[in-house]
Parts: structure tokens; C-alpha cells; sequence
């Protein structure tokens, strides 16, 4: 079991590696975003191996990093864009902190819809959970 779950994390890693070998990330913004991504989920492997979290802590972790990396990785290619956005990937029973009634004004969002002139729905993703992918949008959006 621990041999496979090695294996994998390191198939991921192997992936991960080769996916930004292929791609030019243009913004250097985003190489440290990745820089500090790559270093958040090494300390989620650190405390689930000292059982300092619950598995499904860590799994609901590893897949807000793993999403966040795609973000940044599609914002690093893009030449268009100015600034890396301030992304965030929430699970349904935490959207309520960022958006008041968030569950409800969600559920029939678009993509790139503006909700409550505070956020951009980007999508959603369901890995196990829902997870909720947004940009938080600064005054001049």
C-alpha cells in the first residue's frame, strides 16, 4: 500500500514536471506560485505521514492543490494576462465564508459570471467533493 501510494505521488510529481518542461510559463509570478504550491503539499505529506491530519484532510488538501497548480499553470501561459489573479478553490461547506448565501448564488452561476461584484465563478470541479473555483476581482474588474 505505502509502495503504491509512493509510486503514484511520484508519477504525479514526474508529470507535473514534464507538463511545465513542455509549456513555456511566461509570468515568473507563477513559477514561485508553483515554487510555493510544490512546498504546501510536501508539508501535507509531512503531517499525514506523522498523522498529524486525517486522510480525508489531506485528500481534500492535496486536490485544492492540485487544482490551484492548473490555474496557475494556464495564467502562466497567458500572455494576455497583467497580474496573477488571487484564485481560490473551496469545498461547498466553506463557501459561505467568502460568499453570503454562496451555495444558492452558485448553483446557477456561468462561467466568468460576477457574483456579488466581489467574485468571477470560473467553474466547478468534482473530485470526491465539489470544489468551487473563483477569482477574487479587485475595483476596477
Amino acid at each position: 500500500m505505502r509502495f503504491r501510494l509512493l509510486t503514484l505521488l511520484f508519477l504525479v510529481l514526474l508529470l507535473s514536471n514534464s507538463i511545465l518542461g513542455q509549456n513555456e510559463i511566461i509570468h515568473s509570478d507563477a513559477y514561485q506560485y508553483l515554487e510555493f504550491l510544490r512546498e504546501e503539499q510536501a508539508e501535507l505529506d509531512f503531517q499525514l505521514q506523522h498523522k498529524e491530519i486525517t486522510r480525508p484532510f489531506y485528500k481534500v488538501a492535496s486536490t485544492r492543490i492540485s487544482i490551484l497548480k492548473e490555474l496557475i499553470i494556464n495564467y502562466g501561459r497567458d500572455s494576455q494576462m497583467n497580474h496573477m489573479p488571487e484564485y481560490h478553490v473551496v469545498i461547498t461547506q466553506d463557501l459561505e465564508t467568502l460568499i453570503p448565501d454562496g451555495r444558492n448564488k452558485l448553483k446557477k452561476a456561468k462561467p466568468n459570471q460576477i457574483i456579488d461584484d466581489r467574485w468571477r465563478f470560473i467553474k466547478t470541479i468534482t473530485k470526491g467533493e465539489t470544489f468551487y473555483l473563483l477569482e477574487r476581482l479587485n475595483d476596477d474588474h
